[in-house]
């Protein structure tokens, strides 16, 4: 739930953050969140993570829209049940085709009032 905190977090403060700066009408927030296992490297002092969670994590960023989330619908109706996420906010339910993945994944488009 922490990544989806993050998430919620990052798009309540982007939209402070368009109010404010100058270069707002130009930048756009759009997340993806997935949840499986990968692999962590270390690389010249940087993390980085692979495989197909990662994949899946980014291929449901690109079906965002503008101060969105997207993530699978099961661990969002496990975020509903937690009350971290409030009902209101899932916008649309849907099958997501994604690049590179062989099967669709039910998907769930947040975003915030």
């Amino acid at each position: 739930m922490d990544g989806l905190r993050a998430c919620l977090e990052i798009l309540a403060g982007f939209a402070a953050f368009r109010e404010r700066a100058a270069v707002s009408g130009h930048t756009d927030v759009k997340l993806g969140l997935f949840s499986g296992p990968c692999y962590v490297v270390t690389a010249n002092g940087v993390l980085d993570y692979f495989g197909q969670s990662v994949n899946i994590s980014a291929r449901l960023q690109s079906e965002a829209r503008c101060g969105e989330v997207v993530l699978e619908a099961g661990f969002a109706d496990d975020a509903v049940a937690a009350g971290v996420l409030p009902e209101r906010w899932i916008r649309e339910r849907y099958q997501a085709a994604l690049k590179g993945v062989a099967r669709s994944i039910g998907a769930v488009r947040v975003k915030p009032d």
